[in-house]
């Protein structure tokens, strides 16, 4: 067996399922029992609102990469984030998008799924044409 992975990046974060309120204990028994496993190599993504709790297990990896995550903190409301947060350039653009006739929706049921990977084939192909690649080596 060679790898064993949470979701690739730029798909979120796939840290592990179950319980949030882990202690270092359980969690060093869990990487034990991964290690077991007989993988060549296991990427785990956990929660990066986790980063302190993974931080006091580092010692548990080989080796840990960094990553940069956005949150948006909207507690007070959009209205604040709106007025407070973005810039009036940003807001120029979201405001002419709009007019464009630009929609912007929330799925929760799956039903956007189709729609989004669709979306995804056509940036990944972009993607590769624009670095000259071969699209189907770039989409696998």
């Amino acid at each position: 067996m060679s790898s064993l992975a949470s979701n690739p990046p730029g798909w979120g974060q796939g840290g592990l399922v179950g319980c949030s309120d882990l202690d270092e204990y359980e969690l060093k028994v869990i990487l034990q029992d991964l290690r077991s496993l007989g993988y060549q190599q296991i990427s785990i993504r956990p929660n990066p609102l986790e980063a302190g709790f993974w931080s006091k297990v580092g010692s548990e990896f080989d080796s840990t990469l960094k990553h940069s995550t956005h949150i948006l903190d909207i507690r007070r409301g959009f209205e604040h984030y709106w007025k407070q947060k973005l810039d009036s350039s940003t807001r120029n653009k979201i405001l002419r998008g709009e007019k464009s006739g630009l929609t912007i929706e929330r799925d929760t049921t799956g039903r956007a799924v189709d729609d989004f990977y669709r979306v995804y084939l056509q940036w990944t192909e972009e993607r590769a044409v624009a670095r000259r690649y071969p699209v189907l080596l770039y989409r696998a």
